[in-house]
C-alpha cells in the first residue's frame, strides 16, 4: 500500500478482505483513493487459507474499462492450479498518488490493518505489466520497469528493496 487508510487521503492498498468484510471474505481487492474519492475495487477472487499464492494487480490507471484492472491469482501449492484472472472497472483516473510510506503488510501509520501470513516477494512496477511478464524472475525483468523489488532475505536485507530504487520499507505499527 502507499496510504494511510483515510478515505480523505489520497492512496492506494492491494489487499486481501476479511471474515467480516461486506465483500466475499479472503478476496483480493484493490482500494484506491483518488479523483473519483474512495473506491473497493474487488476482484472476486479468493485466497484459500493455508495455501501458497501468486498475486498481482496490474493498473492501467487512465483506462475504467474492464480492462483498467487485472487481478491475477495462482495457487503455487498446487501444480495443476489453473492461472484465475478478473478484469474490473475503476473510476479513479488521476490523484492517488499519496506521501504516505510505502508499506508491505500493513498501511502507513495504521495499525490493527496488517498481513497475518507470510510475504516472499513483491515486485512494484512503473507501468501496468502484461500477463506474459507478471511470473517472471528478477533477472528477466525489462530494464526501467522496475519501481522496487523486495526478495525478503538477508542480502541485501530483508527491508531493502534488490533494485537499488527504493529506501528501506519501514515496518507496519503494532496493533493493540
Amino acid at each position: 500500500s502507499q496510504w494511510d487508510g483515510n478515505v480523505q487521503h489520497r492512496g492506494w492498498s492491494l489487499g486481501v478482505t476479511g471474515e467480516k468484510s461486506k465483500h466475499q471474505p479472503r478476496s483480493l481487492i484493490l482500494q484506491l483513493v483518488g479523483n473519483a474519492g474512495y473506491e473497493v475495487v474487488p476482484s472476486d477472487l479468493r485466497i484459500a487459507l493455508h495455501r501458497t499464492h501468486y498475486v498481482s494487480a496490474s493498473v492501467k490507471i487512465a483506462e475504467t474499462g474492464e480492462a483498467g484492472i487485472t487481478f491475477t491469482l495462482l495457487d503455487l501449492s498446487d501444480p495443476e492450479a489453473p492461472t484465475r484472472t478478473a478484469n474490473v472497472k475503476h473510476a479513479s483516473t488521476a490523484d492517488y498518488r499519496s506521501t504516505a510510506a510505502f508499506m508491505i503488510g500493513g498501511r502507513d501509520g495504521q495499525a490493527g490493518h496488517g498481513w497475518e501470513g507470510l510475504i516472499d516477494e513483491v515486485r512494484l512496477s512503473r507501468a501496468a505489466l502484461p500477463k506474459d511478464q507478471l511470473l517472471i524472475h528478477d533477472s528477466e525483468v525489462p530494464s526501467g520497469q522496475v519501481a522496487g523489488y523486495w526478495k525478503f532475505e538477508s542480502d541485501p536485507g530483508f527491508l531493502r528493496d534488490s533494485s537499488g530504487v527504493q529506501p528501506p520499507l519501514g515496518r507496519p505499527a503494532a496493533s493493540g
